[in-house]
């Protein structure tokens, strides 16, 4: 039986309806993107990723031919001197070559293959769904279950596979360029006055946000109480490039490597209960530079992670450097190398770490109300990806601009609530997470009641909290 819920890959184009008590998730896998989807009881597993270029076959039946080698191969049986394929322990159980997928310029590919296992264990069966919604793209619906529940999880892959809507993959693109054009327009009409504005009239104020997730409310009624998952503080501030490092008392001077600009510090803390007393805590201090003319940019990011009874925490650090289109980052992360990557940054709309900051305050300010698209470094990915805002006036009070951010174009998305003047009123992300701005004495009394770590004995934790580099407790001025 179907539900109401929907799975949707925005840069394949493609909704599928799912069958009922099933959940799905999207996220970058090796780069790609990857939908996965299973039951509540975890009888089943279905996947679904795309192959593109060179990598893919002339038609369908041609991947599917290669897909079924590939499982011949895995199952070979050999002749033992020789070493001679044989044959397979594979199983071919049914294929069907024509298979209509709406918006699909073919017909797609389906089949299913019995493989044995070890031991006493129940055979595993795979099934796969191909379609080329293009020429050149492949999209793989994958199907991984036992035998013992073979039956039922085929009946939930072929009615949800019949539910396959695939966009215009021209219209796709075309809604993708559009969103990007009017970005790249606004950041080429943007002034040093409308970026002096969208940090404040005070711009060294701090900014503190609470992060939680409201509290349910059980079938008694009984409202239960806010989950704390964290804080943040933001500042922005005029000044160069070199106070990346940290604020010095006596700047050093303007030179064509030391510009002036605009910086944004962001501390976040995020706790985990683990146990009664015992949190998962992680800090993270970045601050990000744009010159005054968006030629040169400039970030660092030191993060924590502290999980309970280690003695020694794991510090991830990142920092990031342009100038014209030329960026260069370094990672170094716990128990790998450093590395050293250049991405590239290909046509318009890119827009720097210190602008992702200050974008919401931006597109309330202009009052543009219409879907823009940038293309933004992401640290999480590590990789140069699209995210579209759509800042639109609030219908139920004209004083209220709400903006609707897809970080990327398989993530869904967050809605944020914003005055006139850029401030936020409320966010609410995809997680079921909540952020609103709080004064830090408000904050630091709300986690001093509910006896919340604030504070760290690490000195030079970049953490609010911690040392010179690690911001402000709540409630304390740095």
């Amino acid at each position: 039986m179907l539900s109401d819920e929907i799975v949707r890959i925005e840069s394949l184009g493609l909704t599928m309806q799912l069958v009922v008590d099933t959940t799905a998730t999207v996220s970058e896998v090796g780069g790609s993107i990857e939908a996965r989807i299973v039951p509540r009881d975890q009888t089943f597993l279905i996947t679904i990723g795309s192959v593109s270029g060179e990598k893919v076959d002339a038609t369908v039946a041609a991947a599917a031919d290669r897909i079924l080698e590939r499982y011949a191969l895995a199952t070979a049986v050999r002749d033992a001197s020789s070493g001679k394929q044989l044959g397979s322990t594979a199983k071919l159980l049914g294929r069907v070559p024509e298979l209509k997928i709406a918006g699909s310029e073919t017909p797609g590919h389906r089949f299913y293959v019995e493989l044995p296992s070890s031991g006493s264990a129940s055979p595993t069966i795979e099934g796969c769904t191909l379609f080329m919604p293009m020429e050149g793209q492949l999209i793989v619906l994958t199907l991984t279950c036992s035998k013992d529940h073979y039956e039922i999880a085929r009946r939930a892959f072929e009615l949800m596979t019949a539910t396959l809507r695939i966009e215009d993959p021209m219209r796709i693109v075309a809604a993708r360029r559009d969103a990007v054009l009017a970005g790249d327009a606004m950041l080429r009409g943007l002034r040093p006055e409308d970026y002096a504005a969208a940090m404040g009239a005070s711009a060294d104020a701090e900014r503190w946000y609470r992060i939680f997730r409201p509290g349910a409310t059980t079938a008694e009624g009984t409202v239960l109480e806010d989950l704390e998952q964290g804080y943040q503080r933001v500042e922005f501030w005029n000044g160069r490039r070199s106070e990346v490092a940290g604020r010095a008392e006596t700047p050093l001077p303007d030179t064509p490597d030391n510009p002036p600009g605009y910086l944004v510090r962001v501390t976040l803390r995020l706790i985990e209960r683990t146990s009664p007393s015992a949190f998962r805590i992680i800090d993270s201090d970045s601050t990000s530079f744009m010159s005054a003319d968006r030629a040169q940019e400039a970030w660092s990011v030191r993060t924590i992670v502290r999980e309970p009874g280690s003695e020694r925490p794991g510090v991830w650090t990142e920092t990031g450097a342009r100038t014209g289109n030329t960026l260069s980052i370094s990672i170094n992360a716990p128990g790998r190398p450093p590395r050293e990557l250049r991405p590239m940054i290909q046509g318009p709309g890119y827009i720097n770490q210190f602008e992702v900051q200050v974008l919401p305050r931006l597109l309330t300010r202009l009052r543009l109300g219409t879907e823009v698209g940038f293309y933004a470094w992401r640290s999480d990915t590590e990789t140069i990806a699209l995210r579209r805002d759509d800042a639109r006036p609030d219908p139920l009070d004209e004083k209220v601009w709400r903006i609707s951010t897809r970080l990327r174009e398989e993530f869904q998305p967050q809605d944020g609530r914003y005055d006139a003047e850029g401030n936020l009123i409320r966010m609410e992300m995809p997680t079921g997470s909540v952020r609103v701005p709080i004064t830090p004495e408000a904050l630091r009394e709300l986690w001093k009641q509910r006896g919340l770590p604030t504070s760290t004995e690490q000195p030079d934790a970049a953490s609010p909290g911690g040392g010179n580099r690690g911001g402000a407790r709540p409630g304390t001025k740095r």
